[in-house]
């Protein structure tokens, strides 16, 4: 069996990096390198079950369909990926407080 394949688009890289630099911020080095290694975990446990996640039913049908996964110890982060042939396509990771479909109708 091949490799599942983990592609992160790069705002998802951004969004990762910039919630890893406000927790480093705020709650320390660990907090942060700790988020990056569960946000790694639950990578690899959607590209062992791709439709684990929840899928999103949007308002505004011209969305794309996007399944939602919360990074571990960090429930208030939400992966936003989608299925591929090969893996997963990471889309955007955000917090829980914001406006996710006004985030993801601006991708």
């Amino acid at each position: 069996m091949a490799a599942r394949k983990l592609l992160r688009r790069p705002r998802a890289v951004l969004d990762l990096e910039g919630h890893s630099d406000f927790l480093y911020e705020e709650a320390g080095f660990e907090v942060g390198v700790r988020f990056l290694e569960s946000a790694d975990q639950a990578f690899d446990r959607l590209l062992g079950m791709p439709h684990v996640g929840a899928p999103r039913a949007w308002l505004n049908p011209r969305l794309p369909a996007l399944r939602m996964w919360p990074i571990p110890d960090f429930p208030n982060h939400l992966i936003w990926y989608q299925p591929t042939a090969e893996g997963i396509e990471v889309v955007r990771v955000l917090n829980a407080a914001r406006d996710i479909e006004r985030v993801i109708s601006d991708e």
